[in-house]
């Protein structure tokens, strides 16, 4: 999103290789750290269902509706919204799914 914009912007400021080099390497750290975070949303997103929890499921929801909005034909208007609810409901997921991990391995 805002950041993959911001990654292409300096590397066609400065005419950065994108196919090998430095270039290469960061879009494909960008690329990683993205798909993490969708990882975590996806996990959120179970989550939420699962448990039937209203508030939760409600917050879901708007999430995946604006990130099935925000596809390849949406407009940039359409990320404003979308952007910081994936990547916090993204992290939250994260810390869901590190606090399920952590209790297995070391239970109270």
């Amino acid at each position: 999103f805002f950041v993959r914009d911001g990654i292409r912007y300096w590397i066609e400021r400065y005419g950065i290789d994108t196919q090998s080099g430095w270039g290469f390497a960061v879009v494909v750290f960008e690329r990683c750290i993205l798909f993490v975070i969708m990882l975590g949303f996806f996990y959120a997103l179970v989550r939420a269902f699962l448990e039937k929890n209203v508030a939760h499921m409600a917050i879901a929801f708007v999430a995946l509706y604006f990130a099935v909005l925000t596809g390849v034909m949406a407009s940039a208007g359409l990320r404003y919204p979308a952007e910081p609810m994936i990547l916090m409901l993204g992290t939250w997921g994260l810390l869901l799914l590190y606090a399920q991990v952590r209790n297995k391995i070391f239970p109270s």
